[in-house]
């Protein structure tokens, strides 16, 4: 009877899940950054122009972190490039 006390019926709202893909240069991060609250994630360089909230460069796989679900839940979250060594 446990099981069946945890069904969950209706809708549940949540952020679109978007991705932008380009070449280098092409306005990816630009666009990202006309989001309401944009924060970046940054993997590699490139946001020295664009006006923005960003945390700084990582560059290790391991140290890159995400919020986690529920807190700070008005910051639109992006990561920029695809690649940490």
């Amino acid at each position: 009877m446990e099981l069946l006390s945890q069904v969950q019926a209706g809708k549940t709202r949540m952020p679109p899940r978007i991705m932008v893909y380009g070449i280098e240069g092409i306005g990816e991060s630009l666009l990202a950054s006309k989001t309401p609250k944009p924060i970046f994630v940054q993997t590699e360089d490139g946001l020295g122009e664009i006006d923005c909230h960003k945390f700084p460069l990582e560059k290790k796989t391991n140290t890159v972190a995400v919020p986690a679900k529920g807190t700070e839940s008005d910051w639109t979250v992006w990561h920029t490039g695809d690649t940490c060594t």
